[in-house]
């Protein structure tokens, strides 16, 4: 029960996402790896909560940048796609990230 609960809370995450706008620029070198995809994914989430007035808790952070991790891991190619199509939107590298998740 409690890691349907972990797993909910990160998909929640995703969807909230496609309503957020920012995003963190990365080098072509940093696009290949899941660290940087993840680090973009967790600023998107923060800067998405922000603007709502919500400040994440530092252990919600972690999690967002895990599960984006986890993720990474086992559909590495499409995430890292996804990162450099996505350019600084947020709302795009959502869409693909949500795409490529469910294939």
């Amino acid at each position: 029960m409690t890691r349907n609960i972990k797993t909910g809370g990160a998909a929640i995450a995703f969807a909230f996402l496609m309503l957020a706008g920012a995003g963190m620029p990365g080098s072509d070198l940093q696009a290949n790896s899941c660290k940087t995809a993840c680090l973009k994914y967790r600023t998107c989430t923060v800067d998405f909560w922000k603007k709502r007035g919500r400040r994440l808790k530092t252990t919600e952070k972690k999690k967002t940048y895990l599960g984006c991790m986890n993720a990474c891991r086992k559909h590495r190619p499409k995430i890292i796609a996804c990162y450099k199509k996505s350019k600084n939107s947020c709302t795009k590298y959502w869409f693909c990230m949500v795409k490529a998740h469910k294939r």
